[in-house]
């Protein structure tokens, strides 16, 4: 399954490239469209995936009470190009949560506990901006982690 934002009129991947060493590239020029609002809900994620294969992508993601997503079963989803936590303005088998592109990177900032919490092996987690706000200066925490893995 595939929840492409990015297919709504105006929706624009980033084109920054991450480069720690200068805070010019820090910064995410996403233009998300799309907003996915868990406040009403009166517990867990606002995503919970269970199977594999799954994709999102230019959504905002926010809201909820605890884990803005959550990866329990199987292998092979990509969480790419999202802002999870805020709203617009703010291996092979595993699951990928951002990217080396600068269209994968994702804002994971301000949930209510963990933003992306993930269940099972082969994992990565890379390129994103945890727990600031977009332009990547300024802090914006997470509940608890940012990223969670097994064992963590």
């Amino acid at each position: 399954m595939t929840i492409d934002g990015y297919t709504q009129d105006g929706g624009e991947m980033n084109t920054n490239a991450a480069n720690a060493g200068n805070a010019n590239t820090r910064s995410l020029n996403t233009v998300i469209r799309v907003e996915i609002d868990g406040s009403a809900q009166p517990n867990g994620p606002v995503f919970r995936i269970r199977g594999g294969a799954t994709t999102l992508t230019g959504l905002a993601i926010f809201g909820g009470p605890a884990d803005g997503i959550r990866i329990e079963n199987l292998g092979g989803n990509s969480i790419v190009g999202n802002f999870i936590g805020t709203d617009a303005s703010g291996g092979d088998t595993g699951n990928e949560i951002g990217g080396t592109t600068p269209a994968s990177r994702n804002l994971i900032s301000n949930n209510g506990q963990q933003g992306v919490r993930v269940k099972g092996d082969d994992n990565t987690i890379q390129g994103n901006l945890i727990g600031t706000t977009v332009n990547g200066k300024g802090a914006k925490a997470n509940g608890r982690q940012g990223g969670r893995l097994p064992g963590s």
